[in-house]
């Protein structure tokens, strides 16, 4: 390229910009390795364009960066338009569509799925435990794995099948790594749950089943007795069916109380079972109920095989159309074995599911006419899909907690329709085998539902989880579409749910997936998920390879979409996987309402637990952060007008929500909360962004809000991240050194008190307030419980930590005694200058406190092995660690003259 045809370049680029500033982008893949060549023809390329400007060129030539352009546009002052649509689909040429890539590699993007709840788990229970304090690095190691597979060449599939294999070792090992963290933070916190379980007792080893996708369990296939542990990382209860792979006929499953569940055994699907070529014949699944598991807590079921006829297993109905319960009910046709109508309430909807595919077009891709089909481009031969089987083999199992149809469709496809009790949803269960290299060309399979809505063209996708966003069939809102591609131009992302409407009826067809898929409605009633794609060419040379993740024999091929992948997509392992098919009135007066039982089935309100949190907030992220602090990420989930109570505002008080012991982050207590940009990086009060000239007709959320008292306000759609410090818990465990009795001084009228343990030589409990024994109750005159007696001697004494002060931790006992409404105070001294000390905390100063917690904490644990607790003391130790508080003066005679 010479210099003028560079400013021709630039001239013409210009014209689509409202400011004299263009943005040249110099790069590509797979060029520009070479650092001192192109920077060297760059510099060249900078120099003989800006001399240019003395014939008359009104260009100038500089290197930037999108901070200084982002700057010199702003300086501009441009007036600029809003846009409120997203990019997809796009293409680069009018038959190259980058759709493919929405399902290519769809076991990696289940297997980044599974890998993104577990590690909000794994912060979950570190935040709670603190087991990831002193050494951090499995928990990392889970972060960084996740953190590569976002790359933009590994989530969406459009790696080397043996990177892929990479990505997938690595994720493997980091939830290896992981799952013994998480193994520790539960048996720490079932030894903090059980007083009665003695601390020097060795743990309970867990084991994990990863191969449940496949209905593979080695422990629960080979053990006779043994124990479920479920956990729950949402932050409500939920309910849940538990499902493992047993090998017995009579089992008896009971709950933490002793009480026995209803259980329901299940065949395994037999194309399920010949996947593992297991060497037990008949193997069924073990199925019950796991009622209200606490959020962000666990319950574990004993599972037992008995020789006791007590089988409830799942009677066979081989001739049954129909499955159901009271709110759901499906039939299929008796002739063709498909499915035929989904009642939801009074609802009836004539929907038909079956599988069809379409064949890839094989181009040479010199010309964009030629372009073949690929792991980035989804280009079909022709625009009509066809079906796998015109009709499927199917067997209905009927029992107490689950109703299924068994359907075959030929040697590669397989599924199980299933309703549970009590559910208003439809599960899929999809199975799609090693596809048959039988026409040299590849194929694409589609799980494809055709209702009798009349949906007008419109379809609606989620934008990455988030917000429903309006498609319409062969238009863009931005400009007046050509069509090239009838179906690939009007496929979309689906991270969690696709869906039609009938605004004539109002009602709904909303489809959920497990993975990111791509999907579309072609013709209208229609629904459609990629469920995974496979594209050879007749030029195709076959190269076997053992795999050594598992994976069946693969064929490498030679010719792809020629985007620089440079390997045909070609996976052949089978890929299993979940639709959820919710469907019901758009506006009924049913409670939820529909599009809350739409993200609610697709388990949208993730990872976390909270007695305090309403019903329309998730807990997005709870993790340990740096300095003694926890970070904590909310989010309403739903959209504006989407629900007409759940879409209101929601407020949310952090200090309550986070204090609650058995709840969330007990025993810490909160210092301060401070709000932070979405990542964590910043703190929101020091963010200044640009103000822009920009018409902005609807009210926007304010970029900072306030924190009133702990209290914060979350808008529909609105995510706020933010880091809580607390100090350190400061619990010393005293052994028997300590006497057995525990002297309690409780502050007057107010929760925090003071629980201290006497050494055997200290004889005179009273000075420990600096009060006369007279003002003292003894321990001993007091009629308490038991239950109280028995707490009172147990071996932990707690110290102040936080949010008020001298605030100090509460044990479960010490809530008993505040219960009790036990009156043991210290002399009027204590009582008078406990205020003032705490005052001097709360007016505002406790941010000063960081940067000293270590210091102030050894002080605070030092003066309580001395047993001089006493407001002075912590004076002292404010004193000792240089931290000055203003406003707090006329306190200084609680410290001692000499220090």
């Amino acid at each position: 390229m010479s210099v003028r045809d560079f400013l021709n370049f630039v001239n013409t680029q210009a014209k689509f910009y409202i400011t004299d500033n263009v943005l040249v982008t110099m790069g590509s893949d797979f060029t520009y390795m070479n650092a001192t060549l192109y920077y060297t023809n760059l510099d060249k390329l900078i120099q003989l364009v800006n001399a240019e400007q003395t014939n008359g060129s009104n260009v100038r030539l500089i290197y930037s960066t999108p901070s200084c352009y982002l700057k010199a546009v702003h300086d501009s002052n441009p007036a600029l338009t809003t846009k409120r649509n997203d990019f997809f689909p796009y293409a680069n040429e009018a038959h190259a569509y980058w759709t493919g890539y929405y399902t290519s590699r769809p076991t990696l993007k289940r297997f980044e799925r599974v890998g993104n709840n577990f590690l909000q788990v794994c912060k979950q229970l570190s935040a709670m435990t603190g087991v990831a304090n002193k050494d951090s690095s499995k928990l990392d190691a889970l972060r960084e794995a996740m953190g590569i597979l976002q790359h933009h060449d590994a989530i969406t599939g459009t790696e080397k099948l043996a990177v892929a294999k990479d990505y997938a070792k690595s994720l493997s090992s980091a939830l290896q790594a992981c799952g013994e963290l998480a193994q520790q933070a539960i048996n720490k916190l079932l030894i903090s749950d059980n007083s009665t379980v003695d601390q020097n007792s060795p743990t309970v080893e867990f084991k994990s089943c990863p191969l449940l996708n496949i209905s593979r369990c080695e422990l629960s296939e080979t053990e006779d007795d043994f124990f479920v542990t479920v956990y729950n990382p949402l932050a409500r209860p939920v309910s849940h069916y538990v499902r493992i792979p047993v090998r017995g006929e009579h089992y008896v499953v009971t709950d933490p109380s002793g009480s026995s569940l209803a259980v329901q055994l299940v065949p395994v699907p037999e194309p399920v079972h010949s996947l593992e070529k297991s060497s037990i014949p008949d193997k069924t699944e073990l199925i019950f109920h796991a009622v209200d598991l606490p959020p962000l807590g666990f319950r574990s079921y004993r599972v037992k095989r008995t020789t006791q006829t007590s089988r409830r297993a799942a009677s066979v109905h081989s001739l049954d159309t129909t499955i159901g319960n009271q709110n759901v009910t499906v039939e299929i046709n008796e002739t063709t074995g498909l499915l035929k109508k989904i009642t939801v309430n009074d609802v009836e909807i004539q929907v038909e599911q079956n599988f069809h595919f379409y064949r890839a077009y094989s181009g040479l891709n010199g010309a964009s006419n030629r372009r073949s089909d690929g792991a980035y481009v989804f280009r079909p031969q022709v625009d009509e899909a066809t079906p796998i089987a015109d009709s499927a083999n199917y067997t209905t199992y009927k029992g107490d907690l689950v109703e299924e149809i068994h359907q075959v469709f030929s040697d590669w496809t397989s599924q199980v329709i299933r309703v549970y009790k009590e559910e208003s949803h439809v599960e899929f269960e999809w199975l799609i085998d090693t596809i048959p290299l039988t026409s040299g060309s590849g194929i694409e399979p589609v799980s494809r539902f055709v209702t009798d809505l009349l949906s007008d063209r419109l379809f609606y996708t989620d934008s990455n989880g988030r917000e429903l966003l309006e498609r319409r069939r062969d238009y863009r809102p931005s400009w007046n579409l050509t069509v090239t591609e009838p179906v690939s131009g009007n496929y979309y992302p689906v991270t969690s749910r696709i869906l039609i409407r009938d605004s004539s009826q109002g009602h709904e067809f909303a489809v959920l997936n497990d993975r990111a898929q791509g999907g579309s409605s072609v013709k209208d009633g229609q629904i459609e998920l990629m469920v995974r794609n496979f594209t050879v060419t007749e030029r195709a040379e076959q190269i076997k390879y053992k795999s050594v993740i598992g994976l069946k024999n693969f064929t490498r091929l030679k010719v792809d979409d020629g985007f620089g992948v440079a390997e045909v997509l070609n996976d052949t392992e089978p890929a299993r996987g979940h639709h959820y098919v919710v469907a019901g009135r758009v506006d009924g007066d049913n409670a939820p309402s529909l599009a809350a039982l739409e993200r609610g089935t697709a388990g949208l309100l993730p990872v976390r637990s909270s007695l305090g949190l309403p019903s329309n907030v998730h807990l997005l992220t709870l993790e340990p952060w740096k300095d003694q602090a926890v970070l904590l990420r909310l989010e309403h989930f739903l959209e504006k007008n989407e629900d007409p109570i759940l879409s209101r505002d929601a407020d949310v008080n952090i200090k309550h929500y986070s204090s609650l012991k058995q709840e969330l982050l007990a025993p810490l207590t909160v210092l301060s909360v401070n709000e932070t940009t979405l990542d964590g990086s910043q703190w929101l009060s020091e963010v200044d962004r640009l103000q822009w000239n920009v018409t902005v007709t609807e009210e926007r959320t304010p970029t900072f809000q306030q924190i009133n008292n702990f209290t914060i306000t979350l808008s529909p759609m609105q995510i706020r991240t933010f880091i809580n410090k607390k100090l350190s818990k400061l619990i010393k465990w005293y052994n028997d050194r300590f006497t057995t009795r525990a002297i309690l001084y409780l502050w007057a009228g107010s929760p925090p008190l003071v629980r201290i343990r006497a050494p055997r030589a200290f004889t005179s409990p009273q000075t420990a307030c600096g009060g006369e024994a007279s003002s003292l109750v003894p321990v001993a005159s007091l009629s308490l419980t038991a239950s109280f007696r028995a707490a009172s001697t147990s071996a932990a004494s707690l110290l102040a930590s936080a949010s008020t002060g001298l605030n100090l931790l509460l044990e479960r006992e010490v809530l008993l005694l505040e219960h009790l409404k036990a009156s043991i105070y210290c002399g009027p001294h204590f009582i008078q200058t406990i205020p003032e000390s705490l005052t001097c905390l709360i007016n505002g100063n406790a941010h000063l406190l960081d940067g000293h917690l270590n210091c102030l904490q050894a002080c605070l644990e030092h003066r309580l092995r001395l047993l001089l607790i006493h407001p002075r003391d912590l004076r002292l130790c404010l004193c000792c660690c240089s931290i000055t508080l203003p406003g707090c003066a006329q306190s200084s005679h609680l410290l001692p003259h000499t220090i």
